[in-house]
């Protein structure tokens, strides 16, 4: 082991980066309790849901984290906006399915990335001593990568895959290759329920 400062030591370190929702991102989340989700729509790298009047964009954001072999190193989150604009000559949103019901439960999905190489795992993993993606010089970002909507019509899941610069949704009955990945691999944080949930709790 080297001493404090000691660059031999601090490329052996492990880095952990949280890359979390802000706190004004929630709160525009927890706007979508008991609320009908009447389409979800694409441009090929957001997801766009349309509620009762109001849009609320999915779009990724690369985060950049500390990596002493990579100092360039970044990872992608989902960010959330209420009515995003869209971009001047930016492609046309292409509706990807029709009314899902209401919302009855909301959390957030979150993985660990690992930047040297690229890696997925489980938060819980490298949160155990000794376990998970890391290594001499690995950093490793706990990232909220997503949501998942319990719906009327089932579940579905709007998020990125910690690395690729898009957003995509796994609708109800179907699956989303690019998001394969996450699968044994997230952590799902319950951040609403339905009001009447909340009264046969």
């Amino acid at each position: 082991m080297g001493c404090p400062g000691d660059p031999a030591a601090e490329a052996m370190r492990t880095v952990r980066t949280p890359v979390t929702l802000t706190s004004e991102e929630i709160r525009r989340l927890k706007r979508l309790r008991d609320q009908p989700v009447d389409s979800l729509w694409t441009d090929g790298w957001a997801v766009h849901l349309k509620s009762a009047g109001r849009t609320f964009g999915f779009l990724p954001e690369e985060v950049g984290v500390e990596d002493v072999f990579h100092p360039d190193a970044d990872v992608v989150r989902l960010r959330v906006e209420e009515e995003p604009r869209l971009a001047h000559g930016a492609p046309p949103l292409a509706e990807m399915c029709g009314s899902l019901g209401r919302v009855l439960r909301l959390a957030v999905v979150s993985t660990a990335v690992a930047t040297s190489p690229p890696l997925l795992s489980h938060p819980d993993a490298i949160e155990a001593e000794g376990a998970g993606p890391e290594g001499p010089g690995r950093a490793v970002a706990l990232v909220d990568v997503g949501i998942a909507l319990e719906l009327e019509g089932g579940w579905t899941v709007i998020a990125t895959d910690g690395t690729e610069f898009a957003v995509y949704a796994a609708l109800p009955g179907r699956t989303e290759e690019r998001l394969a990945g996450l699968a044994g691999r997230v952590r799902l944080t319950p951040l609403l329920l339905a009001k009447a949930a909340d009264a046969r709790a």
